[in-house]
C-alpha cells in the first residue's frame, strides 16, 4: 500500500440563526464508530484549497458555495477502516449562494444517496466531529472530537 500525506480542503459553514454546522455523517467501516465532518475533499494538482471547497460542494450537492476566507489548516493523524491515515486539512469559511439552503434540515446528496448531511447544532457532543484538532477553528466543545 502507497502511504502518503492527503491534502485535502473543508467547507466551514453555519446557519446564522443559530450556530450550526453543515456536516455530512459517516461510519467507519472497520469499527462502525459514527461520525460527522464539514464537507470537502482531495485538492487537485494545481487547483487552490477555497477551489476545492466550491467544487466539492457542487460535486457533491449541486448547490452553488462561495469561500469566504481560509478559518486555519489542520494536521491530523487518524485511523480509518483499518488503516493509519494522515491528512493536511485546509478549513474555508462559505456561504451558499441560494439562501434557502439554510432553511433545510438537511441537504442532498448526490454522489452518495447514502450518506447524510445536514445541521449539527453548535453544542452537540456526539457523534464526534472530526478532523481533530478542527474544534479550535470551529467552535465546537473538544469534547466532541474522537478520543
Amino acid at each position: 500500500m502507497l502511504r502518503r500525506i492527503r491534502v485535502i480542503a473543508l467547507g466551514i459553514v453555519r446557519r446564522s440563526s443559530d450556530g450550526a454546522l453543515l456536516v455530512e455523517e459517516g461510519r467507519d467501516r472497520s469499527d462502525g464508530q459514527v461520525f460527522q465532518r464539514p464537507l470537502g475533499g482531495s485538492v487537485e494538482f494545481g487547483e487552490l484549497s477555497a477551489g476545492t471547497v466550491e467544487r466539492e460542494f457542487m460535486e457533491e450537492t449541486g448547490l452553488s458555495l462561495r469561500t469566504t476566507g481560509l478559518v486555519g489548516v489542520v494536521e491530523s493523524l487518524f485511523r480509518y477502516g483499518g488503516e493509519d491515515l494522515h491528512e493536511i486539512v485546509f478549513l474555508h469559511s462559505g456561504e451558499f449562494a441560494d439562501p434557502t439552503v439554510y432553511e433545510m434540515d438537511s441537504v442532498p446528496r448526490l454522489d452518495n444517496v447514502d450518506a447524510t448531511i445536514l445541521w449539527r447544532p453548535r453544542r452537540a457532543s456526539e457523534p464526534i466531529l472530526v478532523p481533530e484538532g478542527s474544534h479550535r477553528y470551529l467552535g465546537m466543545s473538544e469534547r466532541s472530537l474522537r478520543p
